[in-house]
């Protein structure tokens, strides 16, 4: 028979001992897909489509409808659905879905939010006159969206040229990128990068074009002369992916060597004098992937490890254990087969191909998600506000006339704002039972407890009643073939403690008749 589920959301805390009952089952954790740092935020996108969010959060960054109060813990964004990519600019960001919408949210003040007005969004927008979308891109204060049909769309701040329409007028919906040079060759973009002023195109032939800011060579012509209109990137061919960031801008070559133009030279001095056209990162080969950070870059080997170089002017350390170094590249520890990587201003992000997510770099916003302000100098790894488990704590069980009854005590740590913790059982075949839930919120905090029912594709609502002393508690009926699930989470975005633990007492109850 195929189970239906129950769904069965509490809270609970209570004073027994007990382990886990076999059968029953702890909700697993959604993985990683994409991550993207902001100056002092951070973005990641989840298996599951889910858009979740961490830093500050003085201008709606986070996307739950807040302001002001930042996390040092991910928050999950709200209304976004199916995604399936997501950028993140100085203080905004974008997340591109699978129909093909883009939708954003944060500071607005140059319109890079793009729904048409210089209004700061809380909670995210749908990006005006855009369908078709397949690639997404944030600077500081712009955007750029790629669409399937090879257009490119931009909107934001324009000061610097950087929307590319030939105006410098800030733009709050998307305009048409001109993609084609003055001698008249016409683009056919299939990658794009922002960085914090200019922008890289990546042409279907392997050559890379720029427009926008030039003030640290980002156009990389070896002068500091603004162009009018996009330009090609010399030295560069067969080129398979690029990035840009503040000050410098990368590309990747079909032969897994990387080239590099803009601020960070190749004495890896920050804003140094020499302004030279892209040239070849000494000691790498082999790469697969690239990130170029406000004052580091990094790069994936074809092995799944991580090198990384620039400066560490911005106070952003290189890992290498404890060391600090303002050298050619160097191997990241802590991290092995990684599949993608991300960077921020001063903070760096990388996915292994498991999944999970890994942050190091400055963390006083908390942009690195691990709970703390605490910088970091080696990899540190970053759980999604996901659903969570409760762990075993002890178990007793006793049988009374064919009936039997099986007491769980569960303990774990809502350790993030909006973190769930949640467990479910099912009777065994054949059975069928009843499930009471019991709780009280740890000192200081306010947990919510709600409970629901799945019958026959239905969801109805079971009362959960709360006794004098603070228990909460509610009790649902399982027919055979059915399971139940309960879940524990925080009343509000303060409600949760890394140290403190919720118990969950649980009465299963069964037979057969």
């Amino acid at each position: 028979m195929v189970k239906r589920s129950l769904r069965f959301m509490v809270i609970v805390c209570l004073v027994v001992g007990l382990v886990s009952v076999s059968n029953v089952a702890a909700a697993a954790e959604k993985t990683t897909q994409r991550a993207d740092g902001g100056a002092f935020h951070t973005i990641a996108l989840s298996s599951d489509g889910t858009v979740w969010a961490w830093g500050e959060n003085w201008n709606g960054q986070l996307g739950n409808g807040s302001m002001d109060i930042g996390s040092n813990a991910p928050v999950q964004v709200d209304g976004v659905t199916d995604a399936v990519d997501v950028a993140a600019g100085a203080a905004h960001n974008l997340a591109l879905k699978s129909d093909g919408t883009v939708w954003a949210w944060g500071l607005n003040y140059a319109g890079q939010v793009g729904d048409g007005t210089t209004t700061t969004r809380t909670t995210p927008v749908q990006v005006q006159g855009l369908d078709s979308v397949v690639a997404i891109a944030a600077g500081a204060v712009h955007s750029l969206a790629l669409k399937s049909d090879g257009t490119l769309w931009a909107w934001g701040a324009n000061d610097q040229g950087q929307l590319g329409d030939g105006t410098t007028t800030n733009r709050a919906a998307p305009v048409q990128v001109i993609t084609q040079d003055s001698a008249g060759h016409a683009l056919d973009v299939v990658a794009i990068a922002a960085g914090d002023y200019a922008n890289l195109a990546l042409d279907r032939d392997g050559t890379v074009w720029a427009w926008g800011s030039n003030d640290n060579g980002q156009i990389g012509t070896g002068s500091l002369g603004k162009p009018s209109n996009l330009v090609q990137v010399p030295n560069l061919a067969s080129v398979v992916a690029v990035d840009a960031s503040m000050f410098q801008c990368l590309a990747l070559a079909s032969d897994g060597t990387v080239w590099e133009w803009g601020g960070l030279q190749s004495d890896y001095e920050w804003g140094g004098d020499r302004i030279d056209p892209p040239f070849k990162v000494q000691g790498l080969d082999s790469v697969g992937s690239i990130a170029a950070g406000g004052y580091i870059n990094l790069a994936v080997k074809d092995d799944g490890n991580v090198w990384a170089w620039g400066s560490s002017e911005g106070g952003q350390p290189i890992k290498l254990g404890d060391e600090l170094r303002t050298e050619p590249p160097v191997q990241v520890r802590g991290l092995r087969s990684v599949a993608a990587i991300a960077t921020g201003d001063y903070h760096n992000l990388a996915i292994e191909s498991d999944g999970t997510l890994w942050s190091w770099g400055l963390n006083g916003q908390g942009q690195l998600g691990d709970g703390t302000t605490a910088d970091r100098n080696a990899p540190v790894r970053i759980a999604l506000n996901q659903t969570g488990s409760f762990q075993l704590s002890d178990t007793k069980s006793a049988s009374n006339g064919g009936v039997m009854n099986e007491y769980a005590l569960y303990y774990g740590y809502v350790s993030s704002p909006g973190q769930e913790l949640s467990g479910s059982w099912s009777p065994p075949a054949g059975f069928h039972g009843t499930v009471t839930v019991s709780m009280v919120s740890p000192e200081g905090k306010m947990y919510d407890l709600s409970m629901e029912t799945a019958v026959d594709g239905r969801q109805v609502p079971i009362t959960v009643k709360k006794l004098p002393d603070g228990t909460a508690y509610g009790t649902a009926e399982i027919p055979e073939g059915y399971a139940a699930s309960w879940s524990v989470k925080g009343h509000t975005a303060q409600d949760y403690s890394p140290n403190q633990k919720v118990f969950v007492y649980v009465r299963f109850q069964y037979d057969n008749r």
